[in-house]
């Protein structure tokens, strides 16, 4: 076996990555990523990773990988348009169904009102046109 076919079969014959456009990630790592940025956003929500118990912190850690799984199902069907019939919806369901479980478990603090009511936006919109009338 010649040096250069040696060290192709040590690598696999293909380098990670190729075939993909630059700076693009795989399914994996982009699971892996958002993953991630659910763990940190569950924490921030909860106090940050020094407030948290180890219990919180394994309940975060099981929210966050099921919210991605049920994230990666449902795109994976929508992508290939319903390729294991029925019992794969089926399984999808169970499987959102649990991340949300999961995530109602954190006891996350309910998102700030950052947009305000209609009725606070008519109040709001008067007073400001208030003192344009003669």
């Amino acid at each position: 076996m010649s040096e250069q076919s040696q060290s192709a079969s040590n690598r696999g014959g293909v380098r990670p990555g190729a075939g993909r456009p630059e700076g693009s990630v795989g399914p994996r790592r982009a699971r892996l990523l958002r993953r991630r940025a659910l763990i940190a956003a569950y924490s921030d929500a909860l106090g940050g990773d020094a407030a948290l118990s180890e219990p919180q912190k394994a309940d975060i850690k099981k929210a966050a990988e099921l919210v991605a799984l049920a994230e990666n199902c449902r795109a994976l069907a929508l992508q290939e348009g319903n390729p294991g019939g029925p019992s794969a919806i089926s399984a999808m369901v169970r499987l959102e169904s649990a991340a949300a479980r999961a995530v109602r478990v954190l006891r996350l603090p309910a998102p700030s009102a950052a947009v305000p009511t209609l009725s606070q936006y008519l109040a709001a919109h008067e007073a400001e046109h208030e003192h344009e009338k003669p």
